[in-house]
């Protein structure tokens, strides 16, 4: 757990960099629990806020990861009726309080430009990778049996068993939007306890979440962009203990003896076999390799599939040092010795052409990990796109409100102000984390409406 005892930065340091006009800003942070980032500068100047707090990163589009919640800690946080985004978020089915991410996107004004708007505006939300879920709009079906011109697409080469065990853990959202982009939210497995069974599933989620982007660029003809906590290294200039251990074993030449010890450009064209060898010393590191574009330094490992460009890299090209996560136990953060595997990965060329910024945000605290962002112009995620009003639904049922069943309660207060009867009507309903494996909220909502039988106390609980 973070320690609240940490020196805070000056109020300079904790300014956010302008985004230019016209571009829209996308931001990724592993909050490590979002229940107690306002107990940290600068959030807890937001009165636990979540409006006023993405404003503060003048964020269009944000990825939170880790959220630690469940369906009843989540009526309690004013996460889901936002006034300027919409919410999408996903717990998991699995382990109360564990994992989780979400999704919220800015409501765009009318008066905004054409593209920004067509950049902002949700088309269709999926919860999962695999799409074996059970769609919100239809309980009969799962999301990859909808019609195509009501599914994402893309879907991965898996059976249900499997799609529907990647997916319980809450670590994925999906949307697409009026500009034909589609967004990805990921909270990526990181096997921490080093079995067998937990690398199985970190590489089947891998593979299945980078097989369905690349289906959806290059067989339905959509753009992707993926933003979260891979838990992942591309590059050894991201690994301080992977770089340092190399250079205690006189592997590699020391950056500081180099002359110029944030030059990841020299320091890998000075140490290119190991900086090859890290590329695919895992698994894991591998099978992203294999998807990210190569920078020049390594253009010859290029397989003939790297369509995902690190979009940080594009503006900070080989700067080194650049972490976005800390050991906390170590004290790590202070001294800057950490890792980078908070990426924005995006498939559009086009778009990473137009990139005004992107960058770090390591002075911000509330967890052991940072903000990561990038700025994309619009007219490259929708060029020339107007919005075709009929494709943009006026309610998306995977919406957080919706989803959780909580449209009728704006803030905590105001579910007390529900009558006794109206609660009662409710109570049935099953929160996501006690429904069965595929099944989504509002399927159970339908079903349990139906119900005249009395019931006992047993029935309240999961039997799966």
């Amino acid at each position: 757990m973070m320690n609240k005892n940490h020196k805070l930065p000056k109020d300079g340091q904790l300014a956010i960099e302008n985004k230019s006009h016209g571009h829209i800003r996308f931001v990724s942070f592993n909050v490590n629990g979002v229940k107690t980032l306002f107990n940290y500068h600068p959030w807890n100047t937001f009165s636990q806020q979540f409006d006023p707090a993405f404003d503060f990163l003048k964020a269009d589009i944000i990825s939170l990861q880790e959220l630690k919640l469940s369906s009843t800690t989540l009526k309690d946080l004013k996460l889901v009726s936002l006034k300027n985004y919409k919410s999408f978020i996903s717990l998991p089915r699995i382990k109360k309080g564990y994992s989780g991410v979400g999704l919220f996107v800015r409501i765009p004004d009318d008066k905004e430009d054409v593209t920004v708007k067509s950049s902002l505006r949700i088309v269709k939300a999926e919860e999962g990778v695999s799409g074996f879920l059970k769609s919100p709009e239809d309980p009969e079906r799962c999301y990859r049996d909808l019609p195509e011109s009501d599914s994402i697409g893309g879907y991965p080469r898996i059976d249900n068993t499997l799609g529907v065990e990647l997916d319980k853990e809450g670590r994925c959202i999906c949307i697409e939007l009026a500009s034909n982009l589609v967004v990805f939210s990921v909270y990526c497995p990181a096997n921490s306890s080093q079995t067998q069974t937990g690398e199985t599933y970190r590489m089947n989620f891998l593979r299945a979440l980078f097989e369905r982007c690349y289906n959806l660029k290059y067989v339905h003809k959509k753009e992707v962009v993926v933003l979260g906590d891979i838990n992942v290294c591309v590059d050894l200039i991201d690994h301080a203990d992977e770089l340092n251990a190399r250079v205690k074993n006189n592997l590699v030449t020391n950056p500081i003896l180099l002359g110029s010890p944030n030059s990841g450009n020299l320091f890998e064209r000075a140490n290119v076999e190991e900086c090859n060898k890290f590329k695919s010393s895992t698994p894991a590191r591998k099978l992203l390799n294999s998807y990210v574009v190569q920078s020049e330094n390594f253009k010859d490992l290029s397989t003939g599939r790297n369509f995902l460009f690190d979009s940080t890299r594009i503006k900070q090209e080989r700067r080194m040092n650049m972490f976005t996560v800390w050991n906390t136990l170590t004290n790590a953060r202070q001294s800057n010795y950490g890792s980078r595997i908070d990426l924005i990965l995006a498939s559009s060329e086009e778009m990473c052409n137009n990139i005004s910024r992107a960058n770090i945000l390591p002075n911000i605290m509330g967890s052991d990990h940072c903000p990561v962002f990038t700025d994309f112009d619009s007219t490259s995620i929708a060029p020339n796109r107007d919005i075709q009003h009929s494709l943009v639904p006026e309610k998306l049922k995977f919406e957080a409100k919706y989803y959780y069943n909580l449209d009728r309660y704006h803030d905590i207060s105001q579910m007390f102000k529900v009558g006794t009867t109206k609660r009662s009507k409710h109570k049935l309903e099953k929160s996501p984390d006690e429904l069965p494996n595929g099944q989504s909220p509002s399927e159970n909502m339908n079903t349990s409406r139906k119900r005249v039988k009395a019931k006992t106390i047993s029935d309240y609980f999961s039997k799966n």
